[in-house]
C-alpha cells in the first residue's frame, strides 16, 4: 500500500527553515522545529528528513572535534526507521542493523 505523501511543499519550507538553523549552528532550535510538525506519527518523508538533519548536525560537530556532543545528536535518531522513514513493517527491505541509529552511531564511532 503505497501512500500519497500530501505535504510536498510544506516538507521543503520544513528543509529550507532547518538549513537557516544549520547554518546559524542553531542545532536545537532547529530540532524542536522538525518535532514540533504535525505530521502522521507514520511519515516516512518527515523521518527520512529527521535522519538528513541529524546527519548534517554530526558533520558539523565531528568537524569541530567534538565526537561526544555527536554521539548524543546521533541517539536522537530512530532505532526504528531506516534512513529513507520506513519501519519494518512498512518496507521488504528494512535492515534491523541499518536504522538510522545505528548508522549514525558508527559515522561517530569513526571519530572516536
Amino acid at each position: 500500500d503505497i501512500k500519497i505523501y500530501p505535504y510536498p511543499d510544506l516538507i521543503k519550507l520544513i528543509k529550507a527553515q532547518c538549513a537557516l538553523h544549520i547554518q546559524k549552528e542553531e542545532y536545537q532550535q532547529g530540532w524542536d522545529y522538525i518535532k514540533k510538525q504535525d505530521f502522521e506519527s507514520s511519515d516516512y518523508m518527515l523521518k527520512a528528513y529527521e535522519y538528513e538533519y541529524l546527519n548534517s548536525v554530526i558533520d558539523r560537530v565531528l568537524m569541530s572535534g567534538n565526537a561526544k556532543v555527536a554521539k548524543l545528536w546521533a541517539m536522537k535518531a530512530s532505532d526504528e526507521h531506516n534512513t529513507e522513514g520506513w519501519r519494518a513493517s512498512e518496507t521488504n527491505d528494512f535492515d534491523p542493523q541499518k536504522t538510522q541509529r545505528k548508522l549514525l552511531l558508527a559515522k561517530v564511532k569513526e571519530f572516536e
